[in-house]
C-alpha cells in the first residue's frame, strides 16, 4: 500500500465510495481526501473485546461496524494496589487475549471501576445490595475510572489510556431510590445506576468525560486510535 492510500476498515465497502464513518491511515503530510483505491490493503475487522451492551451501543452510535469477542478472563485472580492500576491491567490482558485470536484487526478493550466513599463499588448482587450502594452514593461524589487499550494486530502495536470522571449525585429520598431499584435498571450496572437511562435523574454534576460514565470514553478512544495512525472521521 502506498503512503497516500486510504485504508478501508470493512471489506464489504465498495471501491470508489465513502462510508459515513470510517477509519483511515493518517499520512504526513495529510493527503487530499480521495475515493478508496481499487485494491487497497484492508483490515478485516474492528473488534470489541467485551460483551458490554453499553460499550457496543457507543460504538454503534459512532457509526462503526465491529464484531464482539469477549475476553472472558478470570478478573478475580487479578489484584493491584490501586483501582487505576487494576483497570489498566484488566484492559491490557483483555486486549492481548482477544488480539491473539484476530489477524489484521483493531481490538478495543476497556475495563471500568467505580470508586465511592468506602472504596471500589461493583455490580449489585441483588436489589437490597443495589439500594445500599445508591444510599452510599446519595448526595455524594464518586469517581468512574476506565482503563482503555487499542491493539493493532497487523502492526503489532498498542495504545493505552486511563480516564477518570467525577460524578456527583443529587440528594434523593429513600423512597425515590427504592422506586429506582424497583425498575430493575441498577442490576448488572457498576455503581447500581445507568447514566444513559433513568439513572440520569440521580446525577447532579459530571466533571470529566461524559461517555466514560456511559461505559466507553470516546475521546480517549479517538486519541488512542490517532496515536496508532488512524482517525475516525
Amino acid at each position: 500500500m502506498s503512503q497516500s492510500q486510504q485504508l478501508a476498515l470493512w471489506p464489504e465497502i465498495p471501491d470508489f465510495s465513502y462510508s459515513a464513518t470510517k477509519l483511515r491511515r493518517i499520512t504526513k503530510p495529510k493527503p487530499v481526501l480521495l475515493p478508496f483505491a481499487a485494491n487497497p490493503v484492508r483490515y478485516s475487522e474492528l473488534v470489541l473485546a467485551s460483551a458490554s451492551p453499553s460499550k457496543a451501543d457507543i460504538l454503534t452510535r459512532l457509526g462503526l461496524k465491529f464484531s464482539v469477542d469477549p475476553a472472558d478472563i478470570d478478573e478475580r485472580a487479578i489484584s493491584y494496589p490501586s483501582p487505576q492500576e487494576l483497570v489498566a491491567e484488566l484492559a491490557r490482558r483483555k486486549g492481548f487475549v482477544v488480539a491473539e485470536r484476530h489477524e489484521e484487526a483493531l481490538v478495543i478493550s476497556a475495563d471500568t471501576l467505580i470508586v465511592g466513599p468506602s472504596g471500589v463499588i461493583g455490580k449489585p448482587i441483588d436489589r437490597a445490595d443495589a439500594l445500599r450502594t445508591l444510599s452510599e452514593l446519595n448526595g455524594r461524589s464518586h469517581t468512574v475510572i476506565t482503563g482503555l487499550m487499542v491493539v493493532d494486530t497487523t502492526a503489532k502495536v498498542n495504545a493505552q489510556r486511563l480516564v477518570a470522571t467525577d460524578v456527583r449525585f443529587r440528594s434523593q429520598s429513600e423512597e425515590s431510590l427504592s422506586r429506582y431499584v424497583f425498575t430493575g435498571e441498577p442490576m448488572g450496572k457498576a455503581g447500581a445506576y445507568a447514566l444513559q437511562g433513568i439513572g440520569a435523574l440521580l446525577v447532579a454534576e459530571i466533571k470529566g468525560e461524559y461517555t466514560n460514565v456511559l461505559g466507553l470514553p470516546v475521546s480517549a478512544l479517538v486519541d488512542a486510535l490517532f496515536e496508532l495512525g488512524y482517525e475516525v472521521i
